[in-house]
């Protein structure tokens, strides 16, 4: 009985025939990108190649998971993902080798590279874990928080003589702490570097604005950082016990880097999310890393960018009626 040669499929045909289908596993945009053949399009699908090789050797993206089940007829996985990266699709035909290299090189170091990648990650978010340990039972809120002599209010940016948004909630929150009988005095404490920026001054008169006495308001001029801010109430005003005002994305290194100034500190935060969520966000964000600058002051305890003497003013308003 005499069997039949199978036919060849149209792949191998083409091969045969030498000719090479340059937009094999591209998919019907990939084709439309080749055919434009505009330079910044094919150096964007460069670029997206790029991170579409690092994403199937992570394990996020490859051909098993492709919806089209087009991406690499003949092969699976990393290997067509790669392959439609490198050139050999079509889509690139310059950089291949070079592209072929240093995802080869990836993939030989990747467990090293995880690993360092992993120890950094942990480097970074372990500080801020700390913090928010550490302060745990000390960040509560109006009601809850413990009296203190003192209400540090952290300085948050003005414009056009008036605080910011997140600075105004800051400050209305410490007038509502005043008027429970929460803190018996408010310092509040920012940047007046310059003569056109006085933060201090424009937060004073806020709180006037809203019932707090002028005599009840002292103006720290020189929190330039939440560091700053801390040991100058301790060494500067004097202060030994105070409740730190601020948002609650700041309120663990706040009431941690307070702490390390050698203060009894509580801290109340204002949940700002909705009135604020692009800056709120972006204050979680750079936490991390803020927290990381935190840490080096906390344990070398520098002193403060201006130190100069003691004032009276915090025992002058404790005094007042």
């Amino acid at each position: 009985m005499t069997v039949a040669p199978a036919r060849p499929s149209r792949l191998v045909r083409s091969a045969r025939q030498g000719r090479r289908r340059p937009d094999r596993g591209l998919g019907s945009f990939g084709r439309a990108v080749r055919a434009a053949g505009w330079p910044s399009v094919r150096l964007a699908a460069w670029a997206l190649g790029r991170l579409g090789a690092w994403a199937g050797w992570a394990g996020w993206a490859g051909c098993d998971s492709c919806p089209c089940g087009r991406v690499g007829e003949n092969t699976r996985g990393i290997k067509g993902v790669l392959a439609g990266v490198t050139g050999e699709v079509g889509l690139v035909s310059r950089g291949g080798r070079w592209a072929r290299r240093v995802v080869g090189l990836v993939l030989r170091w990747r467990w090293p590279l995880a690993v360092a990648v992993a120890l950094g990650l942990y480097g970074v978010v372990a500080p801020l874990g700390w913090a928010y340990a550490e302060t745990g039972g000390r960040r509560v809120s109006v009601g809850a928080v413990p009296a203190t002599p003192v209400g540090l209010v952290l300085g948050a940016g003005i414009r056009d003589g008036r605080p910011s948004v997140l600075l105004a909630r800051r400050l209305d929150l410490a007038a509502e702490l005043w008027r429970r009988g929460k803190v018996r005095v408010l310092l509040v404490s920012g940047d007046n570097r310059t003569k056109g920026y006085d933060e201090p001054s424009v937060m004073r008169a806020y709180l006037v604005a809203h019932g707090v006495p002028e005599r009840k308001i002292v103006r720290d001029f020189a929190g330039l950082d939440t560091w700053d801010s801390c040991a100058r109430a301790k060494r500067i005003f004097g202060v030994r016990r105070l409740t730190v005002v601020t948002q609650d994305f700041h309120l663990p290194r706040a009431v941690a880097l307070c702490r390390a100034a050698g203060l009894d500190a509580w801290g109340v935060g204002d949940e700002s999310l909705e009135a604020r969520p692009d800056a709120t966000i972006t204050g979680y964000v750079r936490e991390p890393l803020a927290m990381l600058k935190a840490m080096a002051s906390i344990v070398a305890k520098p002193d403060p960018h201006l130190l100069g003497v003691q004032e009276a003013g915090v025992r002058t308003a404790l005094a007042s009626p």
